[in-house]
């Protein structure tokens, strides 16, 4: 069943790798950037002249880098950790064999399987629209409510 919903999925290693590369590690860099900024804002009053952001790189302690990393991993764990719980949240509600004995799917996996299943469904959706004309209640209800909807539309603003 895995591979129904992941068919689509090709496999490039050298563009997989490079954008997996590019993405880790301009996400470092803007949390640096950030921390950088902080620590900038609180030094600023203290240095002035063209090359200060450069003087006060110099001037971090061994101690403000440890405690800038300390706060960058737990940044990091935590947005992890958020990312780890939807994952499992996704593959709870996907098509696909839960239990013990049935490994859990990777990420990749998960989130293929999830757009082929959204894609499947869609397209199921449609034919059936195309096939079946809706019920008259449904489109009596329908008119009502465009109706209604469009007599209140100032409500909506």
């Amino acid at each position: 069943m895995e591979d129904m919903y992941l068919r689509g999925h090709h496999h490039h290693p050298h563009h997989h790798e490079e954008s997996r590369m590019n993405s880790v590690s301009s996400t470092q860099n803007d949390i640096m950037q950030k921390m950088s900024d902080e620590l900038l804002s609180r030094h600023n009053s203290k240095s002035e002249g063209e090359n200060s952001k450069y003087k006060i790189k110099k001037q971090l302690t061994e101690q403000d880098l440890q405690k800038l990393r300390l706060k960058i991993n737990g940044r990091e764990r935590k947005r992890m950790h958020d990312l780890n719980i939807a994952m499992d949240g996704l593959r709870e509600v996907m098509p696909y064999a839960h239990g013990p004995s049935v490994r859990k799917l990777s990420k990749i996996a998960t989130l293929l399987l999830a757009r082929n299943y959204i894609l499947m469904l869609t397209s199921s959706l449609e034919e059936m629209k195309r096939l079946m004309p809706p019920p008259p209640q449904l489109s009596t209800l329908s008119s009502s409510l465009n109706r209604i909807a469009a007599e209140n539309k100032d409500l909506l603003k």
